[in-house]
């Protein structure tokens, strides 16, 4: 026969049976955990942020724009006096899929002191990025972000401080200045007041 007394002290000395002395802490352990990991994420978000509103007004980085399939490079120098809106994008990213339409036809009006290149990040699947650029049939130039030592963000997006939030959409004045950045979609309306207001 068990003496409830012993199962008591077997308790208090090691915690829950079965789960060792060191159970009674693992709640402590894992809010310990969840508090750590929502300000690692806070941080580097605001970081993001920082970065993102710093670049507004400074000089476009010497990017260089590889096509999808890789065959041609373009240099952002070689588009100087143009508004060149630069849109990252993801295949899994819903609000990217949802924007392309606007882009498209901003892009069909649009003469050629306007380029827009959409950008497809590095941590984005060529498949599944193929896919979508089929489904949707857009037409204004498409350049991958790939390369680079970082595993997520390719050197475009590590140029300008941009990654983490989708979609990004960057606007450079003719003289290569950097004039806005918007984190989320944009519509047909908000792009061409961006490169209108760009362009004055």
């Amino acid at each position: 026969m068990i003496d409830r007394s012993d199962l008591e002290t077997d308790l208090d000395e090691y915690g829950r049976v079965g789960y060792g002395r060191l159970a009674r802490y693992s709640p402590i352990v894992l809010v310990v955990i969840m508090v750590a990991a929502i300000a690692f994420i806070a941080l580097n978000q605001r970081d993001k942020q920082t970065t993102t509103r710093e670049i507004i007004g400074k000089p476009a980085p010497n990017l260089t724009f590889t096509s999808f399939d890789g065959s041609t490079t373009t240099e952002l120098a070689s588009m100087r006096g143009s508004v060149v809106v630069l849109n990252f994008w993801a295949s899994w990213c819903e609000p990217c899929r949802t924007e392309m339409p606007a882009f498209e036809a901003v892009h069909q009006s649009a003469g050629s002191d306007i380029r827009i290149i959409g950008v497809n990040i590095k941590n984005d699947r060529v498949e599944n990025a193929t896919q979508l650029l089929a489904e949707t049939g857009v037409t204004y130039q498409i350049a991958r972000d790939d390369g680079g030592a970082n595993p997520l963000y390719g050197p475009i997006e590590t140029a300008l401080g941009t990654g983490g939030s989708y979609p990004v959409t960057v606007v450079i004045r003719p003289d290569g200045v950097i004039d806005k950045v918007t984190v989320g979609p944009m519509s047909e309306d908000q792009i061409r007041d961006a490169v209108e207001k760009a362009q004055s």
